[in-house]
């Protein structure tokens, strides 16, 4: 779902198969049914209709980005040591 006015989408993932037409029928729940800030990120997503993108490959994520291992050190680093 592109948010609207960045350049940010949000990706939906589900563990069985699901239709665009399914998120868009549980964005459309109303918002008191969502925990806290989650609410605020569906009215956001539910601002754009979601749509089926086919997977294709590679796949990039920054889940190993320095950035990452680096805010990673810093959190075992405190949970090892200095949180003690």
């Amino acid at each position: 779902v592109d948010v609207p006015g960045t350049l940010n989408s949000v990706v939906i993932a589900t563990n069985q198969p699901v239709q665009p037409d399914d998120i868009a029928a549980n964005l459309d729940l109303p918002l008191a049914s969502y925990p806290g800030a989650l609410a605020d990120i569906v009215a956001t997503a539910g601002e754009a209709p979601p749509r089926l993108i086919e997977p294709h490959y590679p796949i990039y994520t920054d889940d190993l980005a320095p950035v990452e291992r680096l805010v990673d050190s810093i959190i075992y680093g405190y949970a090892t040591e200095a949180g003690r």
